[in-house]
């Protein structure tokens, strides 16, 4: 069974029906952040107690590093690199 995605909500900017998830966006590349949880306080983010449970999760709510454009730019850069380097260690191998 393959698994259907629906990504149709990606870079839709105000038209999106989760905007606005953050104030001042730049970038919606990564609607999800592509490190969740990164438990990196300086980002804004922190642990929160939710529900009945008591249940601790990682709020990143204060947090738009990932719709930074220059982030974005950087993250995609560096994943290219990666692509390429993992390409050659198959070659050689």
């Amino acid at each position: 069974m393959k698994i259907k995605y629906d990504y149709s909500y990606m870079n839709k900017g105000k038209e999106c029906k989760f905007y606005p998830c953050h104030d001042k966006l730049e970038d919606c590349t990564f609607c999800y952040c592509p490190i969740y949880p990164c438990k990196i306080p300086e980002t804004g983010g922190k642990f929160i107690k939710t529900g009945l449970s008591n249940k601790e999760i990682w709020d990143c709510t204060q947090c738009t590093i990932v719709h930074d454009k220059s982030f974005v730019d950087n993250v995609k850069n560096y994943m290219k690199k990666l692509i390429k380097e993992q390409l050659c260690i198959k070659e050689q191998s």
